[in-house]
């Protein structure tokens, strides 16, 4: 039976662990904080607005096409042909927007929604949008039935909550593995023994004695 040598190194890792956990992780979480409250005033206010439709038979699976034309390019040139003929034209960032279908399972209703920086741009693109896909679906997908129901609503802030969070935790991990290696590197290779119990304490070895040995001449 073989009996694994156990390196000083891991030993002392472990000791590091528990020693510095709760500082480190304490500073991470603060990070995490900062990064969090820093990424909602860096990150770009973004607005959505939309449009209320209805497909008018039992035929709810066409929905799932429905989402497929308006991520086509197809559709979308089609929106930007209408941009550029409206006051919208010479917009900076007439281009910045997206667009999706947002749909509840097993139900006939569906909203088509537009995503950009201006409030104005975002309903407008969206009422656009809307008209656009009912005048021509029925050219792409036969047996489609669609009424508008409620045209473009005014635009609200777009909830960045689960960004936050991921930039929020993903500084937080960089700063809790980065803290460590640098602990670890530090009293591995840099650090020198602090104080006498320095060796107890963090590698875990019980205080030796030191030893002057001299062999006697002959």
């Amino acid at each position: 039976m073989m009996i694994r040598s156990i390196d000083w190194r891991e030993v002392s890792f472990l000791k590091i662990l528990k020693r510095y956990f709760i500082p480190v992780f304490i500073v991470s979480v603060i990070f995490g904080l900062v990064g969090m409250f820093g990424y909602t005033k860096l990150k770009v206010t973004e607005y959505s607005s939309s449009s209320e439709l209805v497909q008018n038979d039992n035929n709810y699976n066409l929905i799932t096409s429905y989402k497929q034309f308006v991520e086509s390019d197809k559709y979308r040139s089609m929106i930007n042909a209408q941009i550029d003929q409206s006051s919208w034209k010479n917009y900076t960032h007439k281009n910045d927007y997206t667009a999706e279908i947002d749909n509840k399972t097993s139900s006939p209703f569906f909203s088509i929604n537009i995503s950009s920086e201006n409030s104005n741009y975002a309903k407008f693109v969206s009422a656009t949008a809307a008209q656009i896909f009912v005048n021509n679906i029925g050219k792409f997908l036969s047996g489609t039935n669609i009424s508008l129901v409620q045209r473009a609503k005014t635009a609200t802030v777009v909830s960045k909550k689960n960004d936050m969070i991921i930039a929020g935790m993903g500084i937080f991990i960089l700063v809790f593995i980065i803290s460590f290696l640098i602990i670890v590197l530090y009293s591995w290779y840099i650090g020198n023994v602090q104080s006498e119990d320095y060796l107890e304490k963090i590698i875990g070895l019980n205080k030796i004695a030191a030893t002057n040995l001299s062999r006697e001449k002959e």
